[in-house]
């Protein structure tokens, strides 16, 4: 969302929905203003150094743990489906290795809801129609998009759970690479 006053990039409602529960669940995070004016000189490099990092909306730090970084989205559910392009997913998952951190994604469902769904790029390896995962090469774009069905994510509701209460579960969405 973009202020009409000075241009600046202002919070979303989802990002300021996200904000406020990790500030009720007492876990330190950091949001990452998107805009060029809201971000130290060290992040505006790393995000501008090469064209293929992108910045992430939070970072949340777990204790004795390594921090994640949480992209937030917001989507409707008219399609039955939630769509991210494999590139966003790639530079995203850049800027995280970077600082030595995971990566979630949290869409909430038709703007502001206590109903998120969250997965793990370990998820997006490859097509996975038994688990709701797609992709899908699109005729006008380079890159392909990821069509990802409720089924491959977790619905976390957020009413009632603290960040720590949910953490348990958003580890279970990494899968282990068979290698």
């Amino acid at each position: 969302m973009i202020c009409e006053h000075c241009g600046e990039r202002r919070m979303e409602p989802t990002e300021k929905f996200l904000q406020t529960w990790l500030f009720k669940s007492e876990v330190p995070y950091f949001f990452i203003n998107q805009s060029d004016r809201g971000n130290s000189e060290e992040i505006r490099a790393i995000g501008h150094k090469e064209r293929d990092y992108e910045r992430t909306d939070f970072m949340v730090s777990i204790p004795g743990q390594r921090p994640i970084f949480v992209e937030v989205r917001e989507r409707s559910f008219k399609k039955k489906y939630f769509v991210i392009f494999e590139k966003d997913v790639t530079n995203r998952l850049k800027f995280a290795a970077h600082f030595g951190a995971d990566l979630y994604f949290a869409y909430f469902e038709n703007g502001v809801s206590h109903k998120t769904y969250w997965f793990h790029p370990s998820q997006l390896t490859q097509e996975d129609p038994k688990e709701g995962v797609y992709f899908y090469a699109s005729p006008r774009r380079k890159d392909r998009d990821i069509r990802i069905y409720p089924r491959a994510m977790k619905l976390i509701d957020l009413r009632d759970n603290t960040f720590m209460d949910v953490w348990p579960n958003l580890q279970k969405l990494v899968k282990k690479s068979s290698s």
